[in-house]
């Protein structure tokens, strides 16, 4: 049994992530449904722009673009790497 760091319950070790940087047990702190919920909210907060999905879903259309999630600013890679040489 081993105690979650961020719900504070005892559980399973099972439960747990392995982490080989730590010495004593090599598990993490933070239990998997907690990681997990971490990170879907992270995720959540920082959800592409419909702007953006349509450019990932359509390679053809933009072809070596790259986007900064949450702004509009988007780059073409091929017209930046041409202009600097």
């Amino acid at each position: 049994m081993k105690k979650c760091k961020a719900c504070n319950i005892k559980k399973d070790l099972s439960q747990f992530h392995t982490d080989k940087q730590k010495k004593k047990d090599n598990l993490a702190v933070n239990c998997k449904s907690c990681v997990a919920t971490k990170n879907k909210a992270k995720y959540d907060a920082n959800k592409p722009s419909e702007k953006h999905k349509q450019i990932k879903n359509n390679p053809g259309n933009l072809k070596g673009c790259l986007y900064k999630v949450g702004t509009n600013l988007i780059t073409n890679v091929y017209s930046y790497k041409s202009s600097n040489r």
